[in-house]
Formats: structure tokens, C-alpha cells, sequence
């Protein structure tokens, strides 16, 4: 699109200027870039098994199955000071099972 052409173009002519003024700027550019790399294995729920920087929809159990599994993991989980890797609905879900737990112990 037309931005984005003006965009890559502002872009280019910087990177061309800066490589007049300073030669080591493209490779330098470049071995930076290389250092920028996505994780190609995202971390993934210990709950819900899907990785952690996606959406919530996009679970591998039902909400059924993830709260059963909350359940039986949920004391396992709770004792552990271990850092757990739990998506944010996760969380929630351990969050209202240890105050339903709380609540009906008193």
C-alpha cells in the first residue's frame, strides 16, 4: 500500500544515508538483526498446553477439562515454589479454585 511504500522508502533512505556517513551501519544493522529472532518454541501452559503469548481461544482443552485439571493439579501446584508457566486464564481458574477451597474450609 501507499504507506507502507513511504515507509520502506523513509526507511531506505536513512539506512542508505547513514551507510554514506558511517560504512559499518548495513552490517551493523544486520548482526543486529541476527540477534533479533523469534522463539520458534514458545513456551507453552503447564494447564492448558497452548503457548503463552497467544490468545486465550486458542486452548487445547475445554474449559470443562482445563477446570478438572486445575482441580487435581491445583494443591501439586500450589505447594510447589517452583516458577510455574500458567496462561493468564489459567490463573484466574487457580485463583478461583484456592478461594472456593478457602471458603468452604471456613
Amino acid at each position: 500500500s501507499g504507506t507502507q511504500s513511504s515507509i520502506f522508502k523513509l526507511t531506505e533512505t536513512l539506512v542508505n544515508d547513514l551507510q554514506r556517513q558511517f560504512p559499518s551501519t548495513v552490517s551493523t544493522i544486520f548482526r543486529t538483526s541476527d540477534k533479533l529472532e523469534k522463539n520458534l518454541k514458545p513456551e507453552r501452559c503447564n494447564l492448558c498446553c497452548y503457548p503463552l503469548d497467544l490468545d486465550e481461544d486458542q486452548s487445547l482443552l475445554s474449559d470443562q477439562d482445563r477446570k478438572k485439571l486445575v482441580h487435581q493439579l491445583f494443591d501439586t501446584i500450589s505447594d510447589s515454589n517452583d516458577p510455574v508457566h500458567v496462561c493468564y486464564a489459567c490463573r484466574r481458574l487457580l485463583r478461583d479454585v484456592q478461594s472456593n477451597s478457602q471458603s468452604n474450609q471456613e
